[in-house]
């Protein structure tokens, strides 16, 4: 009994003690979705399997940092957006044609096929427009 009031005290400890910024803290971070300029696919899924898809994105600026993809699902479309963390500090150099790349993991869990969407950016009306790719499973 008394073991259990003693983590219960500390746990209290733990979840009440925490670091906080500063009131005049002027950088603060904020998260945006970043063009995705081309994705390397296997040809197909196999099923059980996790496979790499390599994404290529557009570093708008020094600033901008990777932070993740974003991944909505619908059956067996999958929505991807690239996330950058931006971080303004004052020396943010603005970047013409530089990308970056990562790897997202994708775990196939059912069969048939996927469709992906990548998104590529925004058109001259504001819509949003998508790099669209389909891969079939095998088992």
């Amino acid at each position: 009994m008394k073991s259990r009031f003693f983590l219960g005290v500390v746990l209290a400890l733990f979840v009440t003690a925490s670091c906080s910024l500063s009131e005049d803290d002027s950088s603060p971070v904020s998260f945006v979705v970043v063009n995705i300029d081309s994705v390397v696919l296997p040809d197909v899924f196999r099923l059980g399997e996790t496979h790499d898809i390599t994404i290529r994105f557009e570093k708008p600026s020094t600033c901008h940092t990777f932070s993740g993809f974003e991944v909505e699902p619908n059956l067996n479309v999958r929505t991807v957006n690239a996330v950058s963390a931006v971080i303004p500090n004052g020396d943010c150099v603005d970047l013409d044609a530089v990308f970056e790349e990562q790897v997202y993991r994708f775990r196939v869990t059912s069969n048939g096929s996927y469709v992906f969407k990548f998104f590529a950016g925004l058109d001259d009306n504001g819509v949003a427009y998508y790099l669209e790719h389909e891969v079939f499973v095998v088992e």
